[in-house]
């Protein structure tokens, strides 16, 4: 992704922030949805742990963000601030009311997303969980001679590490990264084999 795309959503993010005196590290995802007008569901529906959705509905809440009722709470928060960044940046809610009101959800849906605007809205809700600044100072606050512990920034945010991870590589972080998790070594010997 190009710096002009990256600092367009980066900035969108921030206005969001803003408009909604959002804290940081975010609160409660459910109340941050609620303070913008819309509601999570949770479905048995959706069939893969990474699959959610943004619907419209015809009366009621502005907006219903819709995951999988399994997922892990630390991965759902991710989940639905990705799903806001194609609530603001794709379906132009609160940022272009003719847009928004002209929206048809059927037709919405009938053109596929692509990767690029997947990325975008995964790049919106780092940034609206981990707003730059903050990140950098999370990051240097958790760093020794040259190396961070990344699972400290992840759990200060209380966001997987692997989205820590990502946003450290996109703001240009280069120290090091303690590795997280465990590796497993395998070595067989064949019987007879050359």
């Amino acid at each position: 992704m190009d710096k002009y795309k990256m600092a367009e959503i980066t900035g969108i993010a921030d206005s969001v922030r803003n408009h909604y005196n959002l804290s940081c590290p975010l609160g409660s995802i459910d109340e941050v949805v609620r303070k913008m007008g819309g509601e999570i569901r949770e479905t048995a529906n959706i069939t893969r742990m990474t699959d959610s959705r943004i619907i419209k509905p015809k009366e009621g809440s502005s907006f219903i963000v819709e995951v999988p009722c399994y997922q892990p709470a630390i991965r759902r928060r991710f989940t639905v601030c990705h799903e806001l960044g194609h609530l603001f940046l794709h379906m132009r809610y609160m940022l272009d009311p003719s847009s928004w009101d002209a929206l048809d959800m059927e037709q919405y849906y009938s053109q596929p997303e692509t990767d690029m605007q997947e990325d975008h809205a995964s790049e919106f809700g780092a940034a609206l969980l981990m707003p730059e600044k903050e990140f950098r100072s999370e990051v240097e606050r958790n760093s020794a001679n040259g190396v961070v512990d990344i699972k400290a920034v992840a759990e200060y945010f209380d966001v997987p590490v692997d989205v820590a991870r990502h946003r450290s590589l996109v703001l240009g972080c280069r120290e090091s990264i303690i590795p997280t998790g465990v590796l497993m070594f395998f070595s067989f010997d064949i019987v007879g084999s050359t």
